[in-house]
């Protein structure tokens, strides 16, 4: 009998530890026994150096000098769970942040930081993740500790962000990932999650995210890697991480279509997928005009519908926002005012949810100073807070009400309100998100079929307009681009059909052309799964010439 009680305990007491963790069942999250639906902020911090002693700091931006504040990690522990507790009072329950190490073909792995009070000048951590007892690694695993005892504190979950970092001026500039990188990645990730398995405060880290936009860090498609060679390294990863520490979720951090011809969504082996998705506009379009606004919103229902529909695990938004303040507008490059922030703020909640996804992340927390005027600038703010101000009221815009307003728990409202119809449809933004016209002179259609001659609807379809030269002013400058070209996204309807539409000159068009245009069709690449099979995917590219 007594033996009896004391495996009911262990049991009671095995499933209380479990249930501190944030799991996946069906297509819920869940916590405490309970539903739960994260909602994510993309929070950005820095390490920092002072006297000798590394500590984690919110990064420069977010303070009133500029400058890193904090000096010493107790201090940066106090103001990172002031501000945390502010998060968590605009209606947050989970954090988005990471310092992943860089890889550098001739010195490894290195971690970026701070010197104390100079926001600019960065130096290298040098991590050796082959030696347990390597001083770097004990620094970095120390910070990530830092961490999680201050989420913990504030009640908030982590998802981390442990690789995809890849600085144009620190590394070869040959988006390829090598075997020596992903040797050292390899073991990193073990000692990482080694680390993690027994770690204080873990209960507070939800889920590893394994790469942050492969797009643009490895410039996909120069990139020479091919989805099956994306999928194993991914796999390799999934089974370190899962093999050492399989209370913590994975993910990655997917751009969906831009990511598709190599870390495709729908064969990488995750827990849960994150999707980056932002409103779409063209340069050409007035964002000025509310129906434009409006036709961006749309646009990104079609986004979620096609990943819904692709995705063969649970997923959530890693990354949606919209760049908006008061100081600056539309002709600096941003989406639009305070009042379209926040009304872009409600309908992405909303239809994320009515669209299939299970969780919810906004970038960012607060604008930042991090570009000049430029083609960037417009990046700084996307921040629900101001900059140059502390967490406070007179901070907020307006878009924080949405977000504390919102239901814990949210349910679906609707259906997902996806501008589609089963067969090709040039007047849907599903095939055709700008609303290019037919052109049958320069179109192409044709049908997309498995092996075995079936057809594959929701493949995804890149389509490249060749536009000859043109050249365009930026910031004064004029700029030659010998080989300009525009491109989009379609789908395949349920037959396997697609029409390739060329942009028109007026649409794809910025600056003054030198030459002759007639817009036509030049590369078109097909990227989808066989019917009925869950194996590996593939893509071809075809290429038409003038």
């Amino acid at each position: 009998m007594k033996k009896l009680i004391f495996l009911l305990l262990l049991h009671l007491i095995c499933i209380y530890s479990m249930a501190q963790y944030v799991t996946i069942s069906g297509n819920q999250f869940r916590l405490n026994g309970k539903t739960f639906y994260p909602m994510a902020l993309n929070y950005t911090v820095s390490i920092v150096k002072n006297n000798g002693n590394y500590f984690v700091s919110p990064v420069h931006s977010y303070n009133l000098t500029g400058n890193y504040e904090c000096n010493s990690m107790p201090s940066c522990n106090v103001q990172l769970k002031s501000e945390f507790d502010y998060i968590v009072g605009m209606g947050f329950n989970s954090l988005r942040l990471g310092f992943e190490p860089y890889y550098h073909p001739q010195r490894g792995l290195l971690f970026q930081y701070f010197p104390q009070n100079q926001s600019t000048d960065t130096m290298r951590l040098p991590v050796n993740p082959f030696n347990p007892t390597d001083p770097g690694l004990l620094t970095v695993f120390s910070l990530y500790d830092q961490i999680l005892e201050v989420a913990s504190a504030a009640s908030l979950k982590i998802i981390l962000l442990v690789t995809g970092s890849r600085p144009k001026d620190f590394y070869e500039l040959t988006y390829k990932l090598t075997q020596d990188e992903i040797d050292l990645r390899n073991a990193f990730l073990d000692a990482l999650s080694l680390h993690f398995s027994n770690a204080p405060n873990d209960e507070a880290l939800m889920a590893y995210d394994l790469w942050n936009e492969p797009a643009y860090s490895l410039k996909i498609p120069p990139a020479k890697i091919t989805k099956q060679e994306a999928c194993e390294i991914i796999s390799n990863w999934y089974d370190i991480l899962k093999g050492n520490d399989p209370k913590r979720l994975i993910t990655i951090g997917n751009c969906g279509t831009n990511d598709i011809t190599a870390f495709d969504h729908t064969i990488l082996k995750l827990d849960f997928n994150s999707l980056h998705y932002y409103p779409a506009f063209k340069a050409y379009e007035d964002r000025t005009d509310s129906s434009i606004q409006e036709l961006a919103r749309r646009r990104t229902i079609n986004d979620l519908y096609w990943f819904n529909q692709t995705s063969f695990i649970p997923w959530i938004i890693g990354e949606t926002g919209y760049t908006a303040c008061e100081e600056y507008g539309i002709s600096d490059g941003l989406d639009g005012t305070l009042a379209y922030q926040a009304t872009y703020a409600q309908y992405s909640l909303d239809v994320v949810c009515n669209c299939g996804g299970i969780g919810y992340s906004w970038w960012a927390y607060q604008d930042v100073t991090f570009d000049t005027p430029g083609p960037k600038f417009c990046g700084n703010f996307f921040g629900l807070l101001e900059r140059f101000y502390a967490p406070s009221p007179a901070a907020e815009k307006p878009a924080v009400a949405h977000f504390r307003n919102y239901p814990t728990l949210p349910q679906s409202t609707g259906i997902c309100l996806v501008d589609y119809s089963p067969t090709f449809d040039a007047n849907k933004l599903y095939y055709n998100r700008y609303g290019y016209p037919r052109n049958p002179q320069y179109e192409i259609e044709r049908i997309v079929k498995d092996q075995d001659g079936n057809p594959i609807k929701d493949a995804t379809i890149l389509v490249r307009t060749y536009f000859g030269n043109d050249t365009i002013k930026l910031n004064g400058v004029v700029i030659d681009y010998p080989e300009r070209d525009d491109h989009y996204y379609t789908h395949t309807d349920v037959n396997g059909k697609f029409i390739a539409l060329p942009c028109p000159t007026k649409y794809g068009f910025v600056g003054t052309p030198t030459a002759n245009l007639t817009p036509y069709v030049h590369t078109i690449t097909v990227s989808c799964r066989r019917s009925g099979s869950k194996e590996m995917d593939f893509f071809v590219a075809y290429r038409w010439y003038k």
